[in-house]
């Protein structure tokens, strides 16, 4: 299989990160690899931070009018040539271990594979790693179905895997979005139980705004990618995260009935997974639940 990786990375406005997050990505970068930078029409000094890195492996595709982040790696993913495509943000640092640790996992039969992840920056008063819990191929689709369990910036995959699906699409989680559609037409999602990747904590990250969950859970596209995935792996309609705020209070009889029996279903459909595999779905099924009974 040939290692060659495409990184692709949004940005926008982010002169004073990119650099550190370019180098970072760099370092550890497989032969015959390149990183493609989209600049969605900053009005800063970002590209001029990349160009002056004087790497030739990074190139800079702007767009004089802001496309987001789906359109803007759209526009990045039909110009990779390699057969690996792998994501970055402009404002993280990747790990020199990571693209190692991606390719053992696309070696060993994954589509596409994440890391776990550490945080720094505002707010956090320690290096925050995630705890190195890996999730098995067949495991994966179970946990996508209780929320996203993966950092986006951590994506390594197979280049013909996403276009299959025909990339991103411009919904709220365009991320979640796209690993539901990736797992519904069967291809095989891991995340391996170290951390890749160190994520910068800021005010201005889209998914610290408290609407952003339940734009992306009515979104419609998000939807049917959510019912597609449920059908195939429990075979039944799904129970929509929603349906809570539509029950007052949300600790009655009717929601834990139609949580028990959603958990249920997940766990029965989880029993032949081996033993780590089945606890860490078993703990996080119960963590998921009774975050949603809390409201």
């Amino acid at each position: 299989m040939s290692t060659a990786v495409t990184v692709l990375v949004p940005a926008r406005d982010a002169a004073a990160t990119v650099g550190l997050a370019l180098r970072s990505t760099l370092r550890g970068l497989p032969a015959g690899s390149r990183v493609l930078v989209h600049d969605d029409a900053s009005t800063d000094g970002t590209v001029a931070v990349v160009r002056a890195l004087g790497d030739d492996r990074v190139a800079v595709v702007q767009s004089a009018e802001p496309r987001g982040v789906a359109g803007g790696l759209n526009v990045l993913l039909e110009r990779v040539e390699t057969p690996l495509v792998a994501r970055m943000d402009a404002d993280d640092v990747s790990m020199p271990w990571r693209f190692a640790v991606a390719l053992r996992a696309l070696r060993a039969g994954a589509d596409a594979t994440f890391t776990t992840v550490g945080r720094f920056g505002a707010g956090v008063r320690s290096l925050g790693l995630n705890a190195p819990a890996r999730i098995s191929e067949q495991a994966m689709p179970l946990h996508l179905l209780l929320g996203n369990p993966v950092a986006h910036a951590t994506l390594v995959a197979r280049t013909d895997a996403l276009r299959a699906v025909s990339g991103y699409r411009a919904v709220p989680a365009e991320d979640y979005d796209l690993w539901l559609r990736l797992s519904a037409a069967g291809y095989r999602l891991r995340r391996e139980g170290v951390a890749g990747l160190l994520s910068r904590s800021h005010p201005g990250q889209v998914t610290a705004d408290q609407g952003w969950r339940a734009r992306a859970r009515t979104a419609p596209g998000f939807q049917d990618a959510y019912a597609d995935l449920a059908r195939r792996v429990l075979g039944a309609e799904p129970v929509w995260f929603g349906v809570l705020r539509r029950l007052e209070p949300a600790g009655t009889a009717e929601a834990r009935t139609l949580l028990d029996g959603f958990a249920e279903r997940l766990l029965r459909a989880g029993a032949g997974l081996p033993l780590d595999q089945r606890w860490l779905l078993r703990r996080r099924v119960a963590a998921v639940t009774a975050a949603l009974l809390r409201g």
